[in-house]
C-alpha cells in the first residue's frame, strides 16, 4: 500500500507592523472586533504579550476586500 505524501508547506507569520506595512491601518480594538466576527483572520497567539498573523490568510482577505469593490452589496 502507497502512502500519500504530505506537503509540508511552512506557514510565514506577519506582526502587527507587518499587518500595517501591507495597508491594515485600524486600531486593535478593531482588529479585534472584526476577528471576532469572522470578518479578519484570527491572531494567533505567540506568547502573552506576542501575536502574529499568517500571511497567506492576510493575503487571501485582502484580496477579497479589492474584489468586493467589483461586486457590491445589494441594497433593498
Amino acid at each position: 500500500m502507497q502512502h500519500a505524501e504530505k506537503t509540508n508547506v511552512e506557514k510565514v507569520l506577519i506582526t502587527r507592523k507587518e499587518l500595517k506595512q501591507m495597508g491594515v491601518h485600524v486600531s486593535n480594538s478593531t482588529l479585534l472586533r472584526w476577528e471576532e466576527a469572522d470578518n479578519f483572520p484570527r491572531r494567533i497567539r505567540l506568547s502573552n504579550t506576542s501575536i502574529a498573523w499568517e500571511l497567506v490568510e492576510i493575503r487571501n482577505w485582502i484580496t477579497k476586500k479589492g474584489e468586493a469593490r467589483f461586486h457590491p452589496m445589494e441594497t433593498g
